[in-house]
């Protein structure tokens, strides 16, 4: 059974990746500032994923990898980092903060499941980001829904789901 949810949630990471537009790239498209960024800042990282996203018309370069146990995310624009974020269990994020991400989930759905939680930007101006997949009335869709570190609500953004394009 808990295979089965391993799949499961695997499955719906995987559609949140492709609804968001994002694609895989080689390590040799990136460009070089990039993996030399990472290489400084993380010196341990292995698993290096890249993924190229566009969002609004503006082209990003993300890497996902592992440094010392923890999941990273860094997101560059025009070789600069934007954004960063490591990846953290709802359950680690301080319980007053906790509580009030849950209050508002409950007020925005009327279910809801926690699918990711990560910190944003740690080191300078922190928030969370909370992926979940929550149901108002009889529809349901997959958010990301930030928050700032004391727990206020910031902002919600739905994740359109494209479909997958077949080949004839």
């Amino acid at each position: 059974m808990k295979m089965i949810s391993l799949l499961g949630v695997l499955l719906i990471h995987s559609l949140i990746l492709l609804g968001q537009g994002e694609r895989g790239i080689s390590k040799m498209k990136v460009p070089p500032k990039i993996s030399s960024y990472i290489h400084l800042h993380f010196p341990n990282a292995s698993n290096i994923r890249y993924y190229r996203e566009v969002n609004k018309d503006t082209l990003f370069i993300e890497s996902r990898f592992t440094s010392q146990h923890d999941k990273y995310t860094l997101k560059f624009q025009n070789d600069t980092l934007f954004k960063e974020g490591v990846q953290v269990l709802f359950k680690e994020i301080p319980a007053q903060v906790q509580s009030a991400i849950q209050s508002k989930l409950q007020s925005l759905f009327s279910r809801y499941y926690i699918l990711e939680s990560h910190e944003v930007n740690p080191q300078s101006d922190p928030f969370y980001e909370i992926r979940v997949k929550g149901r108002a009335g009889k529809s349901g869709s997959f958010y990301e829904i930030y928050f700032d570190k004391l727990g206020n609500f910031v902002s919600k953004r739905e994740i359109l789901l494209e479909p997958i394009p077949t080949e004839p």
